[in-house]
């Protein structure tokens, strides 16, 4: 190391605070420049004092036109950012103003084994640059020695991945100074980044991350002074400065025409800036078309317009809602499953919906009546009825929904008379007896009712499934609740969408009605 002694990284060495304003640039004369100096506090520990990287990112911007800096530090051996917003003097010396920049940089394992008390530190040391007119720069750090070079990407993208979601919190840039470590690692292995120790900066490790943070704080790619820092020979300082604009942007990103854009998908630079994907072809991982099968939609997706309702036959045919795509066409099936997990159905079945008993059952009912007849593809729907410690669902059928009364239901089923039950078990076999007469398979109801009118699904498409009470494990006596869970596992076990029921009952024997898409 020169002769210079490494502080441990996390051991309790006082507070460091040197201010390099007044020193002499490592490097020949500074060209000039139009702007005054920018001047740039440091935040961090040994990983930013050994070697003393602030002064190499000064004599770095004294060579580079338009990069002059002016540099201070607030350092500590082993500190977290945690340290440095409780200990250090460090918030105090950020929100004092007087600086453009304030470089962050928190302990090596920090991002890793304490991310929550890093983002908060910090969201707190940035508010305080913000407080004095700074912005903040996040000095994302390497990964240390380990000998293989996957596991150094996988620590590598860990740490990053902290200051990352700090810069979106917070604002700032990330200086990726681990990005362009790892970059160097696998381009020029003979060039020892690291110290004897596998976790400090070599002279070499301290130029490159210098290079990598002079380009974010001043938006410049930076040049070798002659002689370059640190005692470095030109061929190995400038090969390291170079990667520096290499990891300007973002994993998978590419910087075209001094912005950084998602070569991956951009199909106006797909892959390299500039390739332009032809005609209507979207970008995808980086190569333009589509896989086999696929039909590419706006540039911006490729679609399986057999199946895809928002593109079914070709871009932009949107299905009805409800709807499917099947071979390229769409079609309205004859019922179709729907979760409470749909927050419009959760919504609309309301809290009434939570309390078992016949007022609960009319409600979620009528819910599911009018939630499904909202959707182009259905008239109507049905629904288990609440028993506690099962969801909800509700199935959406392509019905016939018709107005009768409790008079006419009654002529079918006494029992159904409106006043001693107006939903139920008794007015189940008198609404599917009614529906039969029509022609139709069976029904359900009422979906709707108001004084002696009553409003019922008729389905002419449907299967009735004869059982009994004990294949379903529900008796008669539950007939308006248990058993409508019970039908519909039944109905599913037997492929169908759902079922509803009893329709009609004889002794343990009953009958059951399933529905298909």
């Amino acid at each position: 190391m020169d002769g210079q002694a490494l502080a441990p990284l996390d051991g309790a060495s006082e507070a460091v605070v040197a201010d390099e304003g007044a020193e002499e640039p490592l490097d020949a004369t500074r060209p000039p420049d139009a702007a005054p100096p920018l001047r740039v506090l440091f935040v961090g520990n040994s990983f930013t004092y050994v070697n003393d990287l602030p002064a190499v990112v000064r004599a770095l911007g004294a060579a580079t036109a338009g990069a002059a800096v002016e540099v201070d530090s607030v350092v500590r051996g082993g500190a977290f950012l945690t340290n440095h917003l409780l200990t250090t003097g460090a918030r105090d010396r950020i929100a004092g103003g007087g600086f453009g920049a304030v470089v962050l940089q928190g302990q090596s394992a920090e991002t890793l084994t304490d991310p929550s008390s890093f983002a908060v530190a910090a969201g707190q040391l940035a508010g305080a640059a913000r407080d004095g007119g700074a912005r903040t720069v996040w000095f994302a750090t390497w990964a240390l020695r380990w000998p293989a070079l996957d596991r150094v990407a996988v620590v590598t993208r860990d740490i990053e991945r902290a200051y990352q979601d700090a810069a979106r919190a917070n604002g700032g840039v990330v200086a990726r100074v681990g990005a362009a470590w790892h970059l160097a690692l696998t381009e020029q292995p003979g060039v020892a980044l690291h110290a004897d120790d596998g976790s400090h900066p070599s002279p070499a490790g301290t130029l490159l991350a210098a290079c990598v943070l002079l380009q974010a704080l001043t938006g410049q790619t930076p040049r070798v002074p002659d002689p370059p820092p640190l005692g470095l020979s030109r061929a190995t300082a400038s090969a390291l400065c170079a990667l520096a604009p290499r990891v300007l942007c973002n994993e998978g990103m590419g910087l075209c025409d001094g912005g950084c854009v998602d070569l991956a998908s951009d199909p106006n630079r797909c892959g390299a800036c500039d390739a332009v994907c032809p005609g209507v072809e979207p970008c995808q991982r980086g190569r333009c078309g589509c896989a086999a099968g696929l039909t590419p939609c706006a540039r911006t997706a490729c679609v399986n317009a057999l199946a895809d309702t928002a593109n079914c036959g070709a871009c932009g045919t949107r299905c009805p809602t409800g709807g499917v795509c099947q071979s390229g066409r769409c079609r309205c099936p004859d019922a179709a499953p729907y979760s409470e997990r749909d927050p419009a159905l959760r919504g609309a079945l309301g809290p009434a919906c939570l309390t078992p008993g016949e007022g609960a059952i009319s409600e979620c009912t009528a819910a599911v009546h009018r939630y499904c007849r909202a959707l182009d593809c259905f008239s109507s729907g049905f629904g288990p009825t609440p028993v506690p410690g099962f969801a909800y669902s509700a199935v959406c059928v392509a019905g016939d929904v018709r107005t009768i009364s409790y008079t006419s239901l009654r002529a079918l089923v006494p029992a159904c008379d409106g006043r001693a039950e107006r939903i139920g078990p008794s007015c189940n076999t008198a609404i599917s007896r009614y529906c039969a007469s029509t022609g139709a398979v069976s029904g359900f109801g009422p979906v709707a009712s108001a004084g002696d009118e009553v409003t019922v699904t008729c389905l002419p498409r449907a299967v009735i499934v004869r059982t009994t009470f004990e294949a379903l494990r529900c008796g008669p006596a539950m007939a308006g609740l248990g058993c409508s869970q019970a039908i519909s596992f039944l109905c599913n076990a037997m492929g169908h969408v759902s079922g509803f029921g009893p329709v009609e009952t004889a002794g343990s024997s009953v009958d059951v009605v399933c529905v298909d898409p």
